[in-house]
Order: structure tokens, then sequence, then C-alpha cells
């Protein structure tokens, strides 16, 4: 039987703990702060559980365990890194655990994502909306409400995948379809070891594609495109006025032509336009909205 070590019991970590469960698994389950609520949740999934372990502690429970998943909000320097490392226990972030288990079903459905320093939860919302507007029952997963191993058991038929840095530096076979990388800025330095290890975060939204796969950058982004390219997939980009997928005279476009108006967008500020283009690119790319 597979042992994880769940460090962090919000959203993200208890859905990982349910999950895991719901399949047979054994947690061991640790966070930071002692809570009556954690410790409820530890018993109802019939599990050992940690608070604020030493490092002496910390080794022992690691001893134990096949692999680790920490919560998003766990930093890179969080002792709980360097101890996974030098025991060689694999790390895997909430979205590659999802993406894993729905890659062994049946019939593994499709993902979108996206990623950026700014505009990334509206502009996911805006491809489930697309998605759903072409008859597909997606739902919205990753930073939203739901994360995307709690979405595995619904009726979804697609998803629209919102991927932070933090979920994003501990995959290691998460691929979409089509992803995006809406922009760049330096940001959660206080999570991750410095701002190469951010960029690089961000930069494995692409790691795993494959050649039929998309990679949708802002137009006159130099350094996106290049990790982009580095892809082998086929890339695209947006922009407000040029790009593949760009607005002229107030009308969004795509290669095939005319998308829609800005007038019928409930906003439609240049950022706001320019999410509505990363959101059709991903989309319509993907073959999901055609």
């Amino acid at each position: 039987m597979t042992t994880t070590l769940v460090y962090g019991l919000a959203v993200a970590g208890r859905a990982v703990a349910n999950e895991l469960v719901l399949r047979g698994e054994k947690v061991i389950l640790a966070d930071d702060q002692q809570t009556d609520g954690h410790s409820e949740f530890a018993r109802s999934m019939n599990s050992e559980i940690v608070f604020k372990p030493s490092i002496a502690d910390l080794r022992a429970i690691l001893g134990k365990v096949d692999r680790v998943s920490p919560a998003p909000g766990i930093a890179e320097s969080h002792q709980l890194f360097e101890a996974s490392r030098k025991l060689a226990k694999p790390m895997m972030s909430e979205i590659e655990l999802a993406y894993r288990f729905e890659q062994d079903s049946s019939s593994p459905r499709p993902m979108v994502a996206v990623t950026g320093t700014d505009g990334k939860t509206t502009t996911t919302l805006m491809a489930a909306a697309i998605l759903k507007s072409a008859n597909h029952n997606a739902m919205a997963v990753g930073n939203t409400e739901t994360p995307l191993i709690a979405a595995l058991r619904t009726d979804a038929d697609a998803f629209a995948v919102e991927c932070s840095s933090f979920r994003l530096a501990l995959t290691q076979t998460f691929r979409a379809k089509a992803s995006v990388w809406l922009n760049f800025a330096p940001d959660h330095l206080d999570w991750h070891a410095s701002f190469d290890a951010y960029r690089s975060a961000k930069a494995k939204i692409w790691a795993h594609l494959l050649s039929s796969d998309v990679a949708v950058v802002p137009a006159h982004d130099d350094v996106i495109a290049k990790f982009a390219q580095k892809s082998g997939a086929k890339v695209v980009s947006f922009g407000q006025n040029t790009g593949d997928y760009h607005a002229s005279n107030g009308v969004l476009m795509c290669p095939s032509g005319e998308i829609m108006h800005s007038s019928e967008m409930a906003r439609s500020l240049p950022h706001d336009v320019t999410n509505a283009l990363a959101a059709a690119a991903i989309t319509i790319e993907s073959g999901l909205a055609n």
C-alpha cells in the first residue's frame, strides 16, 4: 500500500488526503498549525496527524512514506523540502497527483491550463465559460474554489486548470492540450527560493508538452516565448493589437476570423480583452471550442 505524507491541511491538502484514502492508500497528515478542525479531519480519515514536527520527527515520518504532497502554501524554504530531498522522497503537488490519476482512468478528460503573475483566475473562468458555451460540462479548477483533484469524481467532461507556480513547481508529468503563460513579474519570492526558481516553476506548464500540444504566449514577450519554443509544441501568440489572437477595431480576432465584439463583454478594459483573447486561444487551439 502506498503511503503519502500530506503536509498542510487547507483546501488542497484535504482534497489530496481525501482522494488518496478513497483510492485505498494510506496518508499521514501534518500541519504547522494545531487546530481542532485538523484533528477532526484526521479522525475522519482514520489517519495519523503530526503538528509542527521537529526535523527529527519529520525525518522519522519521511522514513515511513513513499511520497510527499505539500500544500501550495508550504514554501520551498520549509524544512520539509530539504528533508524530503535528502531522503529521496518524491514530492508531488495536488495537480500532479490529480493529473496522474486522471491519465490512469479509462477515458482521460481534456484540460486547458493557465499560469501567469496576473489574470490567472479571470482567464481560467473565461476559458471554462467558453467551453460551456461549446456544450462541454467544463469546470474551472486549481487555485479556484475546487482543486483539480477534488473535481475528478464529478461528471465534468473538460477542465480549465489554474496553475500557480506553487503547484507547477512540484509537477513531473502534468500537461494540458493547450496552455497559456499570461505574463511574468517578480512575485511570490517569499515562497520560491529565488527569482529563477519562480520563473522555472512557471515554465513547467510547458515542460511535458507533446508536439501536438499548443503553447500560447503573450505577443512581444521574448522571454516567455523562448520557454514555449523549447517545448517543441505549436506556439501561438495573443495580444491587444498584435498576435495570432488580437483585437482590431473593437473586434476580438483569431486566425480563422472574428470571435466577438468587445462590446459584448461585461467589461472590456485592455486587460479584460487580453485575458479574453488568451482564454479564446487555449480553448480554440485545444480543439474543444471549434
